[in-house]
Formats: structure tokens, sequence, C-alpha cells
């Protein structure tokens, strides 16, 4: 009986996050709000251009800090990364929740942090910035702490 549960639980966490995660997502990103960073991001972009996205999340499973890491590889010496993300806020009470909302957001959210040190990551893979914009967007703090700008290879 125990393993017919787990069976039952397991098909339907694949069913949530095959079918249901990349709906929300899909939604999520469509908001008005968003579109303002892709309109000040994506017009920066010309020449040969690789865009790489989570879309609705099913591949980050199979990424790490490797993905930053293989940009940089495979960047130009006179290309730029060009990104808008969200994450580790600055404020203590809003980094407190956001450590705690993440293994729980995680889970709903198709592998989304909250929490994740965007800044730090992409310095630690090789990066230095050209530009570089923080704030928040509207929405509750803990989900909202954007990060925005272009970085170079060093």
């Amino acid at each position: 009986m125990l393993k017919q549960n787990l069976i039952e639980v397991s098909s339907a966490m694949g069913f949530y996050q095959n079918q249901i995660v990349p709906l929300l997502i899909n939604l999520t990103m469509r908001r008005r709000d968003l579109a303002a960073y892709r309109s000040r991001v994506v017009p920066a972009a010309d020449g040969r251009v690789l865009e790489i996205g989570i879309g609705s999340g099913l591949n980050l499973p199979f990424f790490a800090g490797r993905a930053l890491r293989e940009m940089h590889r495979v960047l130009r010496p006179t290309g730029r990364l060009l990104f808008i993300e969200h994450g580790r806020a600055p404020e203590p009470n809003v980094r407190w929740w956001q450590d705690r909302l993440t293994p729980a957001w995680k889970r709903i959210g198709g592998g989304c942090h909250l929490n994740r040190a965007i800044q730090s990551l992409i310095e630690e893979a090789g990066f230095q910035f050209d530009r570089f914009e923080t704030g928040y967007m509207r929405g509750p703090k803990p989900l909202a702490f954007m990060y925005e700008g272009n970085a170079r290879p060093r």
C-alpha cells in the first residue's frame, strides 16, 4: 500500500511539474511590469545572439553555476551577457523570508530559487559588469527583487 501511495504521489508531482508549472510560469512571465525589463534589455542584443532562458523551468534540474561558466566560455571577447533575473534582496528581513520560502517555492515553482545571489554568481563565472541595476518590481518583496544589466568576460 505504501509503495502504491508513493507511486501516486510521484505521478501527481510529475503531472504538476510537467503540465501545471509551465502554464503558471508562462502566465507570470506575461506581466506588464516584466515587459518593461525586456524592453530595456532585449533591444541591446545585436550581432550573433545566443538566448539562454529557462522558460517554464523544466530544464533547471540539469543546470547549476555551470550554465554561466559555459556562457562565459562560448562568449566572444567582445560579446556581452545581457541579464534580467530575480534573486536575493539586500534587506535582512526580506532575505530571511526568501530563505524560509525558497524550499517550498522550489517545489511549487519548478525549481525557482528566490534567494540566489545573482551578482556573485555572475562575477564568479568570470564576468565583469558594464551595467548593473537592482530594485524591486511591484509585488511581494521576497518575490520581487530584480537584477538587470550586462556584463562581459574578464
